[in-house]
């Protein structure tokens, strides 16, 4: 059987002539082949965007749990739960937003409108945003963000312009390390809960007369390295695990010893043997920069950031890229808003509106750039309402596209 999400990769782009060709259908036929009437189309894609999202956050909290291994408390557990309400709701309030949006430019305009299928809709549909709270709305974002930056560059790709190379990749990514440590260290960042990054690295020490040490740890720099070492490589390694079990559950349930293979296969360990050696490598050299010049400085953030990227050679994966320079861009946009040199707009949210509208956009028009990930996203968060959308997309097309 033939993956859908594979088969969409295959499709050509709809250049605006061939989609004039269908322009006139019922909204019916594309925003929601499920139901006859935009108020149940409205009614079935909003509980089954509150179903998918509820279960997607499940696996998301569970990792975030893991990555910040927080006691419970009463308190800690109510707010986690408001929390994921909100989310869940977010999901539902943004994939409801985008069909009634779609359906409402059909019916003003008389026709579907190459730009108002799905990229206005789904940029109207990412004000939803502003439901999850502040302090959590770094995860959205980051993800949309780095899923845009994913799709401009396969598009880059695909012009000619640059061209897939692990030594590219990873020297871009042993830059980005570099400046988003730096930026971080220099306090270029007022909230590090809305960073979807896995290494934070330790505030710059101000040196007392008391002080014996240099550097921004306490105790002795081998105890330390080590110690956050296996803490960061027990991370990765706990991650990929989860990552392995989520990604076919039943073969675990019905051969238990699979997970014996799993644990002896060395895939399962080069997560954890990158963000291990990431964060050896960035405090082992700036504990020694520091006991060498005999003070702490968040420049040395930039020559330990950037040796210590040098371990994504270990398991190469552009997502990672694009997440670091999506944080790294977020970090600096908030520091310009800060010292006063771009406007305090709500530059976050605004992006996460753009790039939404953008990914919709290139999943239905140009369907061999989209990330797969973004694909996947789209389905699980929308309980597959958005797969249906894109097959009753596809099914108008290929009528008229060989006509």
């Amino acid at each position: 059987m033939i993956d859908a999400h594979s088969s969409e990769h295959g499709m050509a782009s709809v250049s605006k002539p061939l989609f004039g060709k269908i322009s006139h259908v019922d909204c019916s036929k594309i925003a929601h082949p499920w139901s006859a009437t935009c108020g149940n189309g409205f009614l079935y894609m909003w509980w089954s965007s509150f179903i998918g999202s509820a279960k997607f956050l499940v696996l998301i909290y569970v990792a975030q749990y893991l990555m910040k291994r927080k006691k419970f408390t009463i308190e800690h557990i109510k707010e986690t739960l408001l929390h994921y309400f909100r989310e869940s709701l977010f999901g539902a309030c943004m994939g409801s937003t985008f069909v009634t949006s779609m359906c409402f430019f059909r019916n003003s305009l008389q026709r579907f409108s190459y730009y108002f299928l799905a990229l206005f809709p789904a940029f109207v549909g990412g004000i939803a945003i502003f439901l999850v709270d502040s302090s959590r709305r770094g995860f959205s974002t980051t993800t949309f963000q780095y899923l845009a930056l994913e799709a401009m560059y396969k598009y880059l790709q695909r012009i000619g312009i640059v061209t897939n190379s692990s030594l590219t990749e990873t020297l871009g990514f042993m830059a980005c390390s570099s400046c988003l440590l730096y930026m971080l260290r220099a306090g270029h960042h007022l909230n590090l809960r809305t960073l979807m990054w896995f290494f934070t690295p330790p505030s710059v020490k101000l040196q007392t007369t008391t002080d014996s040490s240099p550097c921004p740890h306490e105790g002795e720099c081998r105890s330390y390295i080590v110690s956050s070492s296996l803490k960061y490589f027990g991370l990765g390694f706990t991650l990929q695990m989860v990552r392995n079990i989520v990604k076919d559950p039943r073969q675990l349930i019905l051969h238990p010893t699979s997970l014996f293979s799993c644990l002896l296969s060395l895939d399962t360990y080069l997560l954890g043997i990158f963000t291990g050696g990431y964060a050896l490598s960035y405090k082992l050299i700036n504990c020694f920069l520091c006991q060498w010049l005999g003070k702490d400085s968040p420049l040395y953030a930039i020559p330990a950031g950037f040796i210590a990227g040098s371990f994504y050679a270990v398991q190469p994966n552009l997502p990672i890229v694009l997440i670091a320079l999506a944080n790294l861009l977020k970090v600096t946009s908030q520091y310009l808003t800060c010292i006063g040199v771009i406007p305090n707009y709500p530059w976050e949210e605004l992006s996460f509106m753009v790039c939404s509208g953008l990914l919709f956009h290139v999943r239905t028009m140009h369907p061999q750039i989209c990330p797969k990930q973004a694909i996947r996203l789209m389905s699980t968060m929308t309980g597959t309402r958005a797969d249906d959308i894109y097959t009753a997309f596809k099914k108008n097309i290929d009528i008229v596209r060989f006509l």
